[in-house]
């Protein structure tokens, strides 16, 4: 969802929800011992030489492939104290000729290592098992090598986990960097060597249809701007580089001339920036009490994680307003309708934030969070009260050097405003002087107020995001102070990691100024605290100084030229309009919904094949063959005009068919009734034989024979729809004849066609092949491998035949209604999710092993580092994260094999067949979508219902 709520939930679940962030992954090593050590090396070759049954500790099934063999990283283990890593030649080999284990030790001490690798099992040529090799180190006898081959080797190693696939890459970055630097080579990151990295499967499908590709293509917010090689470079005024330059959309033409109710608070929101319309305090209490239940799974489903941080409990506890039953009371008695906003949507790293609250009792709720940000500021160190007078409005302002807690608290007409940033207030005081456009002038607003009534009871919330703000950040001085916070970032985090000992046995005294190289101009100064690292400039680690207040006028030379690179390429991806982006959301006791418009799409777009085959065809009421035991539903509108279309109509007749010795041209698809329903139903024998095979015994044809997928094509002509079968079936007679059979089997009154494999066929036995059945009835065609889904189909149409006039009950019922026309629809269930990545089990195990061996290294690093110490603890201490096991198991210590392992999934060395969805994906759980390309944009819906633990049961 690198993907839906990474950008539409940016700017929700980052505001109302616990923030998951990037994963990562590494290996273990010790801390850096004092200089009285030896140093050794161990042939590798000769170590595994005599390797047999007795060296094996593990054979899972998950290692059958022997693709494993050379995607895997060794592990070397040694006691506490001591070092060793695997030295490779240029040459990697399955013999290991040439590898080398390089360690360092404390002089006069004995070491006992293990190394730990895969090898073919002795038995079993085409497996891998997990073998484990001991060797000795005596006090004095040693084979010695040069210190240098120790610090390159390390070096190397922690090169393998300075990656965004592991977390505690800082740390890691930092090791590799110190270690090469001893030998006069310059670390760089490398990042792991996973097997079958590609990114497929349903996370990326519910992407698609519920809009978040499109969002996630126009805002680009995750596309930063590379770092400037010299801070010596001439600089450039930022006011005379040119922006976004593609015009605004004209929303005279689209604006009904009905009148419109607006949202009060938006006559003092700036234009330039994002908006969360909350209609009541109930309904933000309701999302903030909701947040963890609904945010968390929806973001687990789309992309499980495999850290998470806080954001909410930092931003209430930063502004001192944590929703506690005293707030709550103020709330529900003064706080009318509510509204957050701010400069951009950058809440992990920092950002400023307001909070605007109409009341009809301004002075009392003006006294009451005063009232409140004092208690809570009085519990935070070094906190100072400022008062600033502006005009007529007078700003109480609590904070700290660090902003753990920051909360400004100003009243403007009947509106409270409590912000994190001098710089936010004063935007929207201006605003209030009109000195500056409000968000209320803008014909878009007014477009999106139209679309989305304000009033709604379904309305929990609307997000609104202005071309203004999108140009905003696609403009130079968001986009290169961006990549300034990024570069700082990585500074102090590298301070924080050279002096991680001291910050995680709490042994800092006062503050101490660090100097540290930069190539940045403006780089600022850090301190060293003993609550962490401090720049000046750029804040901390755990909340960077927002950039609407770094205020950049100029920029080097590399720097302009990189914005402009980058802009140019942005900008050839629009026909002629920006975009703004409006999302309504809804909660109700057992779902939530979203509904999403972007206008409009960027050129390019992966929607563009979806929008060929679609065209301007609408689906009807009811489309598709919807009904009770579909796991998984995709019904799409289709234009029988698009090439796609006509290429398949001449392939199959050249457009012509033969009628009494004639020609008559026909398109030969015409029959179908503009639509295309694809469906997976339940069916246990199916998933209990998948469930029976190891996915790596898996074959195609395996996975096709008897796979419960359901093809429907409505018609509109019987006669078309009878030329279209026969041409087909005229199609495979004269290009495969005698390959396969035809049989007709009877089922109550109507037949349906089997398609076997002869059994002369060449491409294998023709009893192992799927079988196609079809069927054709007045309303359509189906199409399956499975003989019941057929059977299944026609009881469907016999139903419809004795009832014509009414609609299935259990189709109605599970059919969207949306304020449009939809043009593409999806139902998925928890079991059909499943059913759907068994077919494609690989890419889903191997993403999730991804993602839950990623927090191992890191774990067993620290566990090395800091043997008296949790490390989840620790690194919480020093990342501000929490590690957790994405998948819903848990991280245990394995003595045998000297790791942390996942319940569920492992480790990278002896992985398990785990859970492939992610945590807390019940088989009732249900998301539902509806897409319409329109206004050259996209309008899309999302719901997702949470099933019952008593449905769970059952």
């Amino acid at each position: 969802m690198s993907r839906f709520y990474n950008h539409v939930g940016i700017l929700f679940l980052a505001i109302f929800a616990t923030q998951p962030c990037g994963f990562t992954h590494g290996d273990v090593a010790a801390e850096e011992p004092a200089e009285d050590r030896d140093y050794y090396s161990i042939d590798v070759g000769e170590l595994i030489k005599d390797f047999d049954k007795t060296h094996i500790v593990s054979d899972p099934e998950v290692l059958k492939p022997s693709f494993y063999q050379m995607e895997t990283t060794p592990r070397v283990v040694v006691p506490i104290g001591s070092e060793a890593y695997l030295i490779e030649p240029e040459d990697r080999n399955n013999e290991y000729r040439g590898y080398r284990i390089v360690g360092a030790k404390p002089k006069g001490v004995a070491v006992d290592g293990q190394f730990y690798l895969l090898r073919r099992h002795p038995d079993h040529p085409r497996d891998s098992s997990l073998a484990k090799f001991d060797f000795h180190i005596d006090e004095t006898s040693i084979v010695p090598c040069d210190s240098s081959d120790f610090h390159q080797a390390k070096g190397r190693h922690f090169q393998l986990f300075w990656s965004t696939d592991y977390a505690g890459s800082a740390m890691f970055r930092h090791l590799a960097i110190e270690s090469l630097k001893k030998v006069g080579e310059t670390a760089t990151p490398i990042g792991p060597n996973w097997p079958l990295r590609r990114r497929t499967g349903i996370d990326d499908t519910i992407q698609l249809v519920s809009g978040g590709r499109a969002v996630s293509e126009n805002l680009q917010l995750d596309r930063e701007l590379a770092g400037a090689d010299s801070a010596n470079d001439e600089l450039q005024d930022l006011a005379d580089v040119e922006g976004i330059t593609v015009r605004e959309i004209n929303w005279t033409r689209r604006l009904s001339k009905e009148p419109t109710e607006l949202d009060p608070l938006a006559a003092i929101i700036p234009h330039d920036q994002y908006a969360v319309f909350v209609p009541s305090f109930t309904k933000l209490t309701q999302i903030i009490d909701r947040s963890s239940e609904l945010a968390r799974p929806i973001v687990q489903w789309f992309e499980p994680q495999s850290q998470t941080t806080n954001v909410l409990g930092f931003y209430q506890d930063q502004l001192g307003l944590p929703l506690d039953a005293l707030t709550r009371q103020v709330g529900e008695a003064l706080i009318d309708e509510v509204v957050v906003t701010g400069s951009d949507p950058y809440f992990r790293t920092g950002t400023d934030v307001a909070v605007l609250m109409q009341t009809s009792q301004p002075a009392l709720l003006h006294q009451a969070l005063l009232a409140q940000v004092a208690l809570q500021a009085s519990r935070h160190d070094h906190v100072k009260r400022i008062d600033h007078q502006v005009n007529d409005h007078l700003i109480a302002q609590w904070s700290n050097q660090r902003r753990d807690f920051c909360s400004l608290v100003a009243v403007v007409d009947d509106a409270v405003i409590v912000s994190n940033s001098i710089a936010q207030m004063m935007a929207i005081l201006n605003t209030v002087a009109d000195r500056s456009t409000s968000m209320m002038e803008l014909d878009e607003y007014k477009f999106f107020r139209q679309r989305y009534r304000r009033g709604s009871e379904a309305e929990s919330a609307l997000i609104i995001v202005t071309d203004a703000a999108i140009r905003r950040w696609c403009g130079p001085k968001w986009r290169i102070s961006a990549s300034r916070r990024t570069r700082a970032r990585a500074s102090v985090a590298e301070i924080s990691m050279q002096n991680a000992d001291a910050l995680v046995r709490k042994t800092v005294q006062g503050e101490t100024q660090i100097h540290i190289d930069s190539n940045m101009h403006a780089a600022g100064a850090l301190t060293l605290t003993s609550a962490g690292v401090q720049s000046d400039r750029y804040g901390t680690l755990d909340f960077q100084t927002p950039i609407v207040e770094l205020d950049l006028k100029t920029a080097t030379a590399g720097e302009v030229g990189l914005y402009v690179t980058w802009r140019d390429r942005y900008q050839r991806r629009w026909r002629n309009v920006f975009d703004p982006i409006a999302l309504k959301l809804s909660l109700s006791d057992d779902a939530f919904a979203a509904d999403l418009s972007v206008i409009p799409l960027m050129l390019g777009t992966q929607y563009r094949t979806w929008q060929s085959l679609i065209g301007d065809i609408h689906l009807k009421p009811h489309a598709g063959d919807r009904h009770e035991e579909e796991l998984l539903s995709f019904v799409m509108a289709l234009d029988l005009n698009a090439p796609q279309f006509q290429f398949v109509s001449a392939f199959l007749g050249g457009g012509t068919t033969n009628v009494a010795n004639g020609n008559l041209r026909i398109n030969i698809l015409s029959w179908i009734d503009n639509a295309v329903h694809l469906y997976v139903d339940l069916d246990e024998a199916w998933i209990q034989r998948m469930a029976d095979r190891s996915p790596w015994q898996r074959k195609t044809e395996d996975m096709a024979k008897e796979f419960p997928i359901g093809v429907f094509f409505p018609s509109k002509d019987s006669l078309k729809q009878a030329m279209f079968v026969a041409a087909v079936r005229g199609f495979f007679e004269r290009s495969a004849p005698n390959l396969v059979r035809w049989d007709l089997i009877q089922y109550k009154e109507i037949e349906f066609a089997k398609a076997t494999a002869a059994d002369s066929t060449p491409i294998g036995n023709a009893r192992d092949l799927p079988n196609i059945y079809y069927v054709t009835t007045p309303d359509g065609l189906t199409v399956s491998f499975n003989e019941n889904v057929i059977r299944r189909a026609i009881d469907r149409h016999l139903q419809r035949k004795e009832n014509a006039s009414s609609v299935d009950i259990d189709e109605e019922k599970s059919t969207q209604e949306t304020a449009f026309e939809s043009q593409l629809k999806t139902h998925i269930s928890g079991t059909g999710a499943e059913v759907l990545s068994s077919v494609n089990s690989r890419s889903g195990m191997n993403r999730m092993h991804r993602l839950s061996w990623g927090n191992i290294p890191i774990l067993n690093y620290l566990r090395h580092r800091y043997p008296d110490r949790e490390p989840k603890e620790v690194y919480r201490q020093l990342f501000g994260q929490t590690l957790i096991e994405p998948s819903g198991g848990q991280y245990e210590w394995d003595d045998q094999i000297q790791s942390y392992v996942s319940t569920l999934q492992g480790y990278h060395l002896d992985p398990k067949k785990g859970p492939v969805l992610g945590l807390m994906f019940n088989p009732t759980d249900v998301i539902e979508t509806s897409l319409s390309f329109q206004d050259e944009g996209l309008r899309a819906t999302m719901q997702l219902k949470s099933g019952t633990q008593d449905e769970v049961k059952q």
